[in-house]
C-alpha cells in the first residue's frame, strides 16, 4: 500500500487486519518501525485475545526479548562433553551449528542460487559452524 503520511494506512489498512488476525486466532509477525503497533495493539492482543507478544527491538536491546540461538547447540556440546562415547549428541551439536550457521550466512533461504561464488558461501557456512561449535565448549 502506498501513500502519503497522514493519508490512513495504519488507522484504515493495518489496524482493521492487526483485529481480523487477533480474532482469527491466526500467528503473524508485524514490523513497527515507530513503535505504534507494539503501544496500541499489544495490550489488546495479550489481554483479549491470548496472544503471547515477543519483541525483537534491535535498537533498543534492552526492551527486546531475549532469544538465545545457541541453546540446543549448547545442550548436546554438553551432553558430548559429559559423556565422550555419546556421538549422537555430538552429531546433533554440528547439525544444529550448520542449521543456524545458514540460517546466518543465507537469510534469504536460497541456498542454491550462490552460482560461482557457492564456494564461498559454503566456506563462510563452513567457518561460521565451527566457530558456533568452538564457542558451545566453553
Amino acid at each position: 500500500m502506498i501513500g502519503a503520511a497522514g493519508v490512513g494506512k495504519t488507522a484504515n489498512f493495518l489496524y482493521p487486519n492487526i483485529e481480523y488476525a487477533c480474532a482469527s486466532g491466526v500467528s503473524f509477525v508485524t514490523t513497527d518501525t515507530k513503535g505504534d503497533l507494539l503501544r496500541n495493539y499489544a495490550g489488546i492482543a495479550k489481554n483479549y485475545y491470548g496472544y503471547q507478544i515477543s519483541v525483537l527491538d534491535l535498537r533498543n536491546p534492552m526492551r527486546s526479548d531475549g532469544n538465545n540461538i545457541l541453546t540446543l547447540i549448547n545442550k548436546y556440546t554438553d551432553q558430548s562433553l559429559a559423556d565422550p562415547s555419546n556421538l549422537a549428541a555430538k552429531a546433533k551439536a554440528e547439525k544444529y551449528a550448520k542449521i543456524a550457521a545458514k540460517t546466518i550466512i543465507c537469510s534469504d533461504g536460497q541456498s542454491g542460487n550462490y552460482g560461482q561464488n557457492a564456494f564461498f558461501y559454503d566456506a563462510a557456512e563452513g567457518l561460521l559452524a565451527a566457530t558456533i561449535l568452538l564457542i558451545s565448549e566453553f
